[in-house]
């Protein structure tokens, strides 16, 4: 049996979600992060419970990211973390954005 596939359909699609992957690594707008003159960056681990694929992992890191003082963020699937490298980073404020994206917080390792 033969199916016909709508193109213009499947390119609209298609266009859809590569524009939807392009907003998940889009750059912050309207924002300069200046590093305080001589101060290193501080890194803090996450230890995070709950997240079972690579969707979770994006959105723990698109809401680490909006975090202030937040300037690199790395989630690792597999150790269930996160690691958070920035200036004057608050416990209280990385937690509570791992618990908007659906996620509990553990324990925070570092300085």
């Amino acid at each position: 049996m033969n199916q016909k596939i709508d193109t213009d359909n499947k390119e609209k699609h298609q266009s859809s979600i590569s524009q939807t992957v392009k907003n998940w690594f889009k750059p912050k707008e309207n924002v300069v992060e200046v590093q305080p003159s001589g101060e290193k960056p501080l890194k803090k681990l996450l230890i995070i419970e709950g997240m079972s694929c690579g969707h979770c992992t994006m959105k723990v890191k698109s809401e680490l990211m909006d975090v202030k003082g937040v300037t690199q963020v790395q989630v690792n699937l597999t150790k269930q973390s996160a690691l958070v490298e920035g200036f004057h980073l608050n416990n209280s404020d990385l937690m509570q954005a791992v618990k908007t994206a659906g996620y509990c917080v553990t324990q925070i390792l570092g300085q």
